[in-house]
C-alpha cells in the first residue's frame, strides 16, 4: 500500500514588523486568514501615519476592523485619531466596538459614561446621553458615576423631576457625607430655582441641617424662604438652631416656648411642641410659658389631671403677684368645672385674693 502524502506544512506566519513597505499588498493577498490580514492592515496604518497620511491611515485602520472587529490596536488608533480630529460621529462608533471588548462591567461601565459624555456634551444628543448613562447604571446602581451623568442630562432636558429622582437616588449610593451634603443643596436648588416649588426646597434644607446643623448657607437659604412663604416648617428648623446657639438658660427657655407655640397646631407636630416645652422646663423651671404649653396640651388631650399639675406649676413659677392671682383663678376655675374639686376650687380663690386683693373677681 503506497505512503499517504503528508499534510502540507501551515502557512509560516510573518512578522508584518519586518515586511519592507513594498511586501506589504503581497502579504496580505497571501494571508492565510482574516486575523493575519488586520495585523497586516494595522502595520501598514502604522507607516502610513509615519509617512503623514492620516487619511489613509485612518482608512488602513477601518479595513483591519472589517477582517476583525475586535483588533485592540486598530479600536486605540481609530479612537486616538478621531479624538483628535475631533470627528464624534466616528469616535462614538469605535467606543462602542470597544464596549465588546470590556471585561468587566467597570470597563463597561466605564465606555458607557464616555458615550453617554459625548452625546450630552458634543452631539447634543440628550436622549442618547441618557439611554447610555442609564445603562451603565443599570450594570451597578450605586455607582456614583452613572447617577450624577443622569442627573446633568436630565436636567438639561428640562425633566427637572427625573433629575431630582437621580440625586435621591445618588444619596442612597457610595458617596461620601460631604457629597451627599452637596447633592442635597442640588436637589433644593433645582426644587426652587427649575420647579418653582419653594416647600419643597424647604422640607430639603431642612433634611440638610438635620445633618449639618452648623451649615450657614442652608440656614441663610431657609430664612430667606421662611419670609418669602411664612412656612412654619422653615421657621421651627430656624428656631432649632437659635435654641442651641442661646447660652442664657431663660433665652434658652424662652426660645423653646416659642417652638412649642409654633408647632402646637393640631396639623402640625403637637407631639414635638411637648418636648420642647419639656425641655425649656428642665432648662428653667422657673419661666411659667413653658408650663403654660404643658397645660393646653393636656387640656386638648383631655388630661384633666396632667393639665392641673401643670397649671398649679404655673402658679409656683409665676413671680408677680398680680399675674399668680390670674393664673390661680384659672386653676380655681379649672378645678370647679372640669375636675368638679370645689374645695380645691376654693382655697384657690382664696390664694388669689390672697395674692392681689384688688383683684375683683378673687
Amino acid at each position: 500500500r503506497p505512503a499517504e502524502p503528508a499534510a502540507p506544512p501551515p502557512p509560516r506566519r510573518v512578522d508584518p514588523a519586518l515586511l519592507k513597505t513594498e511586501e506589504i499588498e503581497a502579504a496580505l493577498a497571501k494571508a492565510p486568514n482574516d486575523v493575519e490580514r488586520a495585523r497586516i492592515l494595522v502595520e501598514r496604518a502604522k507607516r502610513e501615519l509615519v509617512a503623514g497620511d492620516r487619511e489613509k491611515a485612518i482608512d488602513s485602520y477601518r479595513d483591519a476592523l472589517a477582517f476583525e472587529t475586535t483588533n485592540a490596536a486598530a479600536l486605540e488608533a481609530l479612537e486616538r485619531l478621531y479624538r483628535d480630529g475631533k470627528n464624534v460621529v466616528r469616535l462614538v462608533e469605535i467606543l462602542e466596538q470597544k464596549l465588546d471588548l470590556a471585561k468587566t462591567d467597570g470597563q463597561r461601565l466605564e465606555g458607557l459614561l464616555a458615550i453617554a459624555e459625548l452625546y450630552e456634551n458634543d452631539l447634543g444628543d440628550l436622549p442618547g446621553a441618557i439611554t447610555r448613562a442609564d445603562a451603565a447604571h443599570g450594570l451597578q446602581p450605586k455607582n456614583a458615576k452613572p447617577l450624577q451623568a443622569l442627573a446633568r442630562a436630565h436636567h438639561k432636558a428640562k425633566d427637572y423631576r427625573a433629575a431630582i429622582e437621580a440625586l435621591e437616588k445618588l444619596l442612597r449610593g457610595e458617596t461620601s457625607r460631604a457629597e451627599k451634603l452637596e447633592t442635597l443643596l442640588r436637589i433644593a436648588s433645582v426644587q426652587e430655582n427649575d420647579q418653582g416649588d419653594p416647600e419643597a426646597a424647604i422640607d430639603t434644607y431642612v433634611r440638610i441641617l438635620n445633618e449639618h446643623p452648623q451649615h450657614k448657607a442652608a440656614l441663610d437659604d431657609l430664612a430667606r424662604l421662611a419670609d418669602k412663604t411664612g412656612s412654619w416648617k422653615a421657621k421651627a428648623k430656624i428656631l432649632e438652631h437659635k435654641v442651641e446657639l442661646a447660652k442664657e438658660p431663660r433665652r434658652q427657655a424662652e426660645t423653646l416656648v416659642e417652638l412649642g407655640d409654633l408647632l402646637a397646631v393640631a396639623d402640625r407636630a403637637p407631639e414635638e411642641a411637648r418636648k420642647h416645652y419639656e425641655r425649656a422646663a428642665r432648662v428653667f423651671p422657673s419661666y411659667p410659658m413653658s408650663w403654660r404649653g404643658l397645660e393646653q396640651l393636656s387640656t386638648w388631650s383631655g388630661d384633666a389631671a396632667r393639665a392641673e399639675f401643670y397649671l398649679e406649676q404655673r402658679v409656683r413659677h409665676t413671680q408677680d403677684l398680680a399675674e399668680r392671682a390670674r393664673v390661680l383663678l384659672e386653676l380655681a376655675q379649672f378645678r370647679a368645672v372640669t375636675l368638679n374639686k370645689t374645695a380645691e376650687s376654693l382655697a384657690a380663690y382664696e390664694l388669689a385674693h390672697k395674692a392681689d386683693p384688688t383683684n375683683e373677681t378673687a
